[in-house]
């Protein structure tokens, strides 16, 4: 399907990690990149890498808010006001703010419910699959900073970490199960999460899905198979289309 924005002048400039692919690979920014894609908000796409992230942003984003810990993307940059927002919590919101046309669930009981439970039951288990295997698409100075990064927390050799991913998806299949069974409520009422409308959370989960399978099509599949989450998936399908540029 066209896209109608992709034409216009970028009114937006979106930052996004950068990996071998050119496609977008992170959870995070693929749930504002949804909201961007619905909503047909004219943007670009910056691509930083890793160490890039904190020279590039620091000088325009200022020091860092209380509780936060790091420079992250998605980072927005509002062109004509030059607003510059960090962290999807804060982005989402001045989105819908300033684009109401076509809107966003932000918050609602059911969405929030299963927001947390899609987390709390697959989180880890998606980890376990994706943290070892997405060095293999990032460049060598990518690579090098995300693995010290994350064997630096975690204590041991990534690859380590495949050992547990049977037994981490077993884990995760009841709570997977109970999620997909919610998400499945207002299905006679529209494709969304909460039916005639998409929420956050439908960002959220088809955006963890796509970043599973940009990294390894296995982990993808192990969610797919449930029927509410490939749900979501399928109704973001034509907004995934966008994950490029």
């Amino acid at each position: 399907m066209p896209d109608p924005s992709a034409d216009a002048a970028p009114e937006l400039v979106l930052y996004d990690l950068k990996c071998t692919k050119d496609v977008c690979f992170s959870p995070t920014v693929w749930k504002i990149r949804l909201m961007l894609n619905y909503k047909r908000i004219p943007y670009r796409t910056e691509w930083l890498e890793f160490p890039d992230i904190k020279p590039t942003l620091a000088p325009h984003v200022g020091p860092l808010p209380e509780g936060a810990t790091k420079y992250t993307v998605p980072t927005i940059h509002h062109v004509a006001s030059d607003t510059w927002l960090m962290d999807s919590a804060k982005i989402a919101p001045w989105l819908e703010a300033t684009y109401p046309a076509r809107p966003v669930i932000l918050s609602a009981p059911l969405s929030d419910d299963v927001t947390a439970l899609v987390r709390t039951a697959g989180g880890k288990a998606q980890q376990v699959s994706l943290a070892p295997r997405e060095p293999a698409i990032l460049s060598p100075r990518a690579k090098a900073y995300f693995v010290n990064m994350v064997e630096g927390l975690i204590g041991h050799p990534l690859q380590q970490l495949l050992a547990y991913e049977d037994g981490a998806w077993a884990g995760a299949d009841e709570g997977l199960r109970r999620t997909s069974e919610m998400m499945l409520r207002n299905k006679d009422e529209g494709p969304w999460i909460e039916g005639a409308e998409p929420s956050m959370a439908d960002f959220f989960i088809a955006g963890a899905m796509q970043c599973a399978r940009a990294i390894h099509e296995g982990t993808w599949e192990r969610e797919y198979k449930y029927e509410g989450l490939k749900r979501a998936y399928d109704a973001c399908g034509l907004l995934l289309e966008r994950g490029s540029y």
